[in-house]
């Protein structure tokens, strides 16, 4: 990876544009907050008091190789470094100050680890500094309004997500960042594992075949609160070092894993609110089924649902989306049927019918089973004679409102 290659994740340049437009009034304004001098000299203090700066006579190769890294990433920055107090374990930081560059070593990670292990770390500490300042400012500008939200007491869990997810997405990048300015994937992917795990040598191919092993196995995706797994970031550098077609995709699922609306960030509030809007307008679509009650159920919804010139691409939308789908969204979409069947008493056999149809193309017709039996107290055999007649009894309901128009809604 060249470092002109080098550029933030879709999902970063998805939740800046989701900021600036859904809270333009919060973007605008930490946009306009200058770093305060205060809160800077603080900083400073606080890292003369609690680490060691390693001078630049007595370190000047570390120096030296730190600022070689930084011009290859196009940084023309003072870079400052230093020893905390010991820890056994491996680490470093980077406390950002606009214009300078402050890394923080923990453990005895520049004894333990060679020079090249030493420069991945380096570049990688370079990368979040690369995207808090760099980039018009506007991934500096988004860290700071989800910090502000992620300190707010009255945080939603969508907003902690999305928090948790820019975190790991920053770190993700600066790995990139590690890989452009060392120009080895191998360093940097043997660089993560010895600081993971405390091993003395690491075998970067042999990990890196590890790890495919593991994403080979459906639904993995990253837990860390602050940092994808280690797994998650060799496969992710490797994808983007060999060049592959699908790397970012590849990189977001592995990041977000599948939509879930029971651990949704807002970016998948979004995502979920279409397709529920979408899926009500296919569930809908015939007009026989558009009583006053169900539409009043629907309206709960969206007060100003459109039913009629729907794109007729609609269908083919939610296939994509709902298609092996997660166990999580096969429950919201099975109950939403669910709940439409139940809104009217007089049309629950004909409209749960109707849902097995649009459920069964994404195999959600089991859940969907399940959830009739479970929440309509239908027997078992009864929900499996209806799904088994669903057509049919579909057909009829048309039909039975063609000769009668009155019976369907407006």
């Amino acid at each position: 990876m060249a470092p002109r290659d080098l550029e933030p994740l879709p999902y970063q340049n998805d939740l800046v544009s989701w900021l600036k437009r859904e809270d333009a009034a919060l973007w605008d304004w930490h946009s306009a907050v200058r770093h305060d001098p205060g809160e800077i000299g603080s900083l400073r203090l606080q890292l003369l008091k609690t680490t060691y700066r390693l001078d630049h006579g007595t370190h000047a190769g570390l120096y030296a190789r730190a600022a070689a890294l930084a011009a290859r990433l196009g940084l023309t920055v003072p870079i400052t470094c230093y020893q905390a107090q010991p820890q056994v374990l491996l680490n470093a930081s980077l406390q950002y100050i606009p214009g300078e560059v402050h890394i923080v070593f923990m453990g005895p990670l520049l004894t333990v680890l060679g020079d090249g292990e030493v420069d991945a770390v380096i570049g990688h500490e370079l990368g979040h500094y690369m995207l808090w300042s760099g980039y018009d400012g506007r991934f500096g500008i988004a860290e700071r309004v989800l910090s502000a939200i992620a300190a707010d007491g009255h945080a939603e869990p969508a907003h902690l997500q999305t928090c948790r997810r820019w975190r790991l997405a920053a770190e993700l990048f600066a790995d990139q960042a590690a890989l452009a300015a060392c120009a080895d994937l191998d360093t940097v992917v043997a660089t993560l594992v010895r600081i993971e795990t405390g091993a003395a040598t690491v075998d970067a191919p042999a990990y890196l075949r590890q790890a495919a092993e593991v994403l080979q196995t459906d639904g993995v995706q990253a837990e860390g609160p602050t940092h994808p797994e280690c797994f998650i970031r060799a496969a992710a550098l490797a994808s983007h070092a060999q060049g592959e077609a699908d790397a970012q995709e590849r990189i977001a699922r592995w990041l977000n894993g599948p939509l879930d609306p029971r651990e949704l960030d807002v970016l998948g509030q979004r995502t979920c609110l279409e397709l529920t809007r979408s899926l009500l307008q296919h569930l809908l679509e015939p007009t026989w089924l558009r009583s006053e009650a169900v539409l009043a159920h629907a309206h709960c919804f969206f007060p100003a649902l459109e039913l009629d010139g729907l794109d007729p691409t609609c269908a083919e939308r939610l296939h994509g989306q709902l298609d092996g789908c997660s166990p999580g969204l096969r429950d919201y979409v099975g109950s939403l049927l669910i709940d439409c069947a139940a809104a009217d008493p007089d049309l629950m056999e004909v409209a749960l019918a109707r849902g097995f149809l649009v459920a069964e193309p994404w195999g959600i017709g089991d859940r969907l089973a399940e959830l009739a039996h479970r929440d309509l107290k239908l027997k078992v055999k009864e929900v499996a004679k209806l799904r088994q007649q669903a057509q049919q009894l579909v057909t009829a309901a048309a039909a039975a409102a063609a000769a009668s128009p009155s019976r369907g809604g407006p």
